[in-house]
């Protein structure tokens, strides 16, 4: 496309008509539709040499006036217009350009390309009509995310990553019934693991917010059919001991939500909400993850005060429940995993405290 053919004009008028067919509903709206929308609206070569005004125009649309539209998802196929955006975020509008090694090869605009922060809001819009084009898909949605996973276990750049991936944690917290079997039956706990390589923790969080959510909304035996066979509570112990000094409050605060399936939305540095009576040890593995992570990582001031949490909320889950005193009694060698944590010889007043 030329940016001469492209204008804020014709993008108006292709609008106008969307409007027009899904008023008119006659028996070839819905075709004339979809063909608007496969061929033109979600493809990206048209749009890309046109000017940011236009660009910001087009989606800013579809992510307003479009998801409004109930009657156009009946018209156009969910996944068709998924895998068509999810293409547009990998190759044209990525936030860093993908280095080497790469399974890929990214589409370099010209000199007229957005800035990044015009990306990052394009990119925010367009997360927006696709998490639409999920939830309003038929079915499981198995395809509709599966598309996404792909995406998230292909590209290695994390600025690249974390909006997608918390399109991901938004959707399994929001609408569990669906996004929960089907991220079991696509085997998403591969790609939460793969992300828990990453070096930047916002990116290891989101990934544990998702195994959270996952294992929440699971039935008992789903959790155990996918976390058990391969030992999965030891490998998150291992994946996050890959990274030093990256044990911090913020880890420890999901952790620990995993561990009584309390799996909040937002990442806290402080717990808001006490524990009460009600709170039950869920996850009792987490026990031994979170151990593990403390008798691994370096001793600094941080740590101390993470310990000293991690052994007053033990203290407050056995006295506030005989169910839960129940839970880490029948827990192999956890005395090991808990008392180990102690310092026999304190050098300085955290190491008493703890």
């Amino acid at each position: 496309s030329s940016k001469k053919h492209i204008n804020m004009e014709s993008l108006n008028s292709l609008i106008s008509l969307i409007t027009f067919f899904i008023k008119i509903q006659s028996k070839n709206s819905p075709l004339l539709l979809k063909q608007l929308f496969t061929h033109i609206f979600f493809k990206p070569s048209i749009w890309i040499n046109c000017s940011v005004l236009i660009q910001m125009r087009l989606y800013t649309y579809l992510a307003t006036e479009f998801v409004s539209y109930n009657e156009t998802y009946d018209s156009i196929r969910p996944i068709s217009g998924i895998i068509q955006t999810l293409n547009t975020l990998k190759y044209v509008y990525w936030i860093v350009e993908p280095t080497r090694p790469r399974i890929y090869q990214a589409k370099i605009l010209d000199a007229d390309r957005p800035t990044r922060e015009q990306i990052v809001e394009m990119r925010s819009y367009m997360l927006l009509y696709m998490k639409q084009l999920v939830i309003s898909g038929p079915g499981t949605q198995e395809e509709e995310l599966q598309a996404i996973l792909n995406y998230l276990h292909t590209i290695n750049e994390d600025e690249n990553i974390i909006d997608v991936l918390d399109l991901v944690v938004s959707l399994m917290s929001e609408h569990p019934k669906n996004m929960v079997p089907a991220f079991d039956r696509r085997l998403g706990l591969r790609t939460a693991f793969k992300l828990l390589e990453s070096n930047k923790e916002g990116i290891r969080l989101q990934a544990l917010k998702l195994l959270g959510f996952f294992l929440q909304r699971s039935t008992i035996k789903r959790k155990t059919d996918a976390m058990q066979p391969h030992n999965l509570f030891s490998l998150l112990a291992d994946r996050l001991s890959l990274h030093s000094n990256g044990f911090t409050m913020a880890t420890y605060n999901i952790l620990f939500e995993i561990l009584v399936e309390k799996v909040s939305g937002p990442v806290v540095e402080k717990r808001s909400s006490e524990i009460t009576s009600d709170w039950k040890i869920e996850n009792s593995a987490m026990i031994k993850v979170i151990a593990t992570l403390l008798r691994n990582s370096p001793d600094n001031v941080h740590l101390y005060d993470i310990k000293s949490r991690f052994l007053d909320d033990m203290i407050l889950l056995s006295s506030s429940s005989r169910e839960n005193r129940r839970v880490i009694l029948q827990i192999s060698v956890w005395q090991e995993y808990l008392l180990g944590l102690a310092y026999v010889y304190p050098s300085n007043e955290q190491q008493v405290a703890v």
